[in-house]
């Protein structure tokens, strides 16, 4: 007999009314229970591979459980993702990524969903290797805005002294400094450390001895507890791959259209340390081995990771990316609600550097139903770019430029057509795209990578609820019109910018941009996500 194919039968569920669903679920369960036929044999669960009844996802050797099995069971609807209690052990020491924390004796230690560890505490902490000096490998206990000297090339030496007490409700960040140091001129990475990573102390094993705990923020002093058992990971659709939208590749390497499970989990794997202001100074706090140091090409990953959840893979396969993914969404939570986001202190829109964390966060709060995460998304729309960037002023369109530019800031670019001046101003008229060149520049920096934010608002309709009512139609709109017709810059009753006309309508970044996500891309066009707005833009 053929096994029963179960996303034929979610299909055919789909058809029916909730009333009909139910009496149906009741027969089910009531045959199967008469048959004492198992789910497995229906072909209704994963297929155990160690003999327990549960699956097991196997990590890299890259990733924080260092090669061990994660036993995990299949989310059904409605339902987040549980696992088994994590072992808890007696250790004097912890080490992740190269570093080690060192105590005066055994304390009860293990590890989070997402592989960091944590300590049952107070301790007391005999150090940290590598050992800090000479204004490198700093480290710091619950960073606050500001504190970001983890190297001397970074900001002000943060270091601790040893040994020292440390209670519960800490979160100790230490980073490994970069040798060769400041690379301020490197092109491939300003980044002034190698890596860094988290150890939390708490006053107790977290649930399930962390098996099913986030990690608390490494930034402050709010250590909210959030559970994988509260994922709403039914939210996510169940996607076939679209074709590839042939891509020529490029020199970060965006060659091809899908990205690998294991490639996006490992990606998000280690701490993503963001919580540097101003733009500059924040792309030299990203460690070399955890992140991008440009927001233009850390949105790209972003975008990449969230799309490839979208796709027709087994929850299993998609559980460390979507916990990882989450993880920097409550943490970015912390920072922005401090104020410690990369522009929070910029009259600007920080270029291309504040990409991503937008779409990071409404992934978190959406999963979550965090409403937490849903007022940052609302109270702080400065430092999310597809927001603050975008306003109808005079235009019948949402039209792109940063409103903090004054007048003469944008004629400056503008008479320039070189580096002096602003980069992203708007229109201070408020008929078109601003910046220098509208649908070039910066324009094709800030703005692709928008894209991968609207078509989770279109594929997780949900997540509409989560990002600011007041934003939401202008990011829609904004981004159907740069897609399907481009740049705006009629009418322009000013008459100022006469070879500005020629521009209306041009779409350059769209296909040749390095700054964005060829899933995004493909499955923007094969879920015909440009139709969901009918406007006209060409006869508007």
């Amino acid at each position: 007999m053929s096994r029963l194919n179960p996303k034929g039968v979610i299909t055919w569920l789909k058809g029916l009314n909730r009333r009909t669903i139910v009496i149906f679920a009741i027969a089910v369960v009531g045959l199967i229970t008469l048959l004492g036929v198992s789910a497995n044999s229906a072909g209704l669960s994963i297929e155990p591979e160690d003999g327990t009844g549960a699956s097991s996802l196997r990590q890299s050797s890259s990733s924080a459980s260092n090669g061990e099995y994660i036993q995990f069971t299949e989310a059904q609807p409605g339902e987040g993702l549980d696992f088994p209690a994590n072992s808890v052990s007696q250790q004097s020491s912890v080490s992740q990524w190269g570093i080690t924390w060192s105590f005066d004796k055994p304390y009860s230690v293990g590890k989070y969903a997402n592989g960091d560890w944590w300590v049952v505490g107070p301790i007391t902490l005999s150090g940290i290797s590598p050992a800090q000096g000479n204004g490198t490998n700093g480290a710091n206990i619950n960073p606050t805005k500001g504190q970001v000297g983890y190297d001397k090339d970074i900001g002000t030496f943060q270091s601790l002294s040893f040994p020292r007490t440390v209670q519960p409700g800490s979160s100790i960040v230490k980073g490994i400094s970069r040798p060769g140091g400041p690379f301020l001129s490197d092109t491939s990475h300003r980044g002034e450390l190698q890596t860094a990573a988290v150890l939390t102390v708490v006053s107790e094993p977290p649930p399930k001895n962390g098996a099913i705990a986030f990690r608390p923020a490494y930034f402050g002093s709010n250590k909210k507890q959030y559970l994988t058992t509260d994922l709403r990971v039914n939210l996510l659709p169940d996607i076939d791959p679209p074709p590839a939208h042939k891509r020529e590749p490029t020199q970060y390497g965006y060659s091809y259209y899908v990205r690998d499970l294991e490639y996006t989990a490992n990606r998000f794997q280690r701490l993503q340390l963001d919580h540097a202001t101003g733009d500059e100074l924040n792309r030299r706090t990203h460690p070399v081995d955890n992140m991008r140091d440009y927001g233009g090409r850390f949105a790209v990953d972003i975008n990449d990771a969230v799309m490839r959840l979208m796709l027709d893979d087994p929850m299993s396969e998609k559980a460390q990316t979507i916990i990882n993914l989450v993880q920097y969404g409550i943490d970015l939570n912390e920072m922005f609600k401090a104020g410690a986001y990369i522009c929070a202190d910029s009259a600007y829109n920080c270029g291309g550097h504040g990409g991503g964390r937008g779409l990071a966060l409404l992934f978190a709060a959406t999963l979550l139903n965090a409403s937490d995460i849903k007022n940052t998304l609302d109270v702080k729309q400065d430092g999310i770019p597809e927001n603050y960037t975008l306003n109808y002023f005079n235009a019948q369109v949402p039209v792109y430029g940063d409103k903090a530019c004054s007048e003469s800031e944008y004629w400056g670019r503008y008479n320039s057509g070189t580096a002096s001046g602003a980069k992203t101003c708007r229109d201070p008229y408020g008929w078109i795209d601003g910046g220098w060149s509208p649908g070039a520049s910066y324009q094709g920096v800030v703005t692709p990578n928008w894209r991968g934010t609207a078509a989770f608002m279109y594929l997780v309709p949900e997540s509409q609820n989560f990002w600011p009512s007041t934003q939401r139609d202008k990011l829609l709109q904004y981004m159907d019109r740069a897609t399907d017709f481009g740049a705006w810059t009629l009418p322009d009753p000013t008459n100022r910018r006469p070879e500005y006309a020629a521009y209306h309508g041009r779409i350059l970044y769209i296909n040749s941009n390095a700054y964005i996500s060829p899933l995004t891309e493909s499955l923007w066009i094969d879920q015909n996500l440009s139709q969901r707005i009918t406007t006209d833009w060409a006869n508007l």
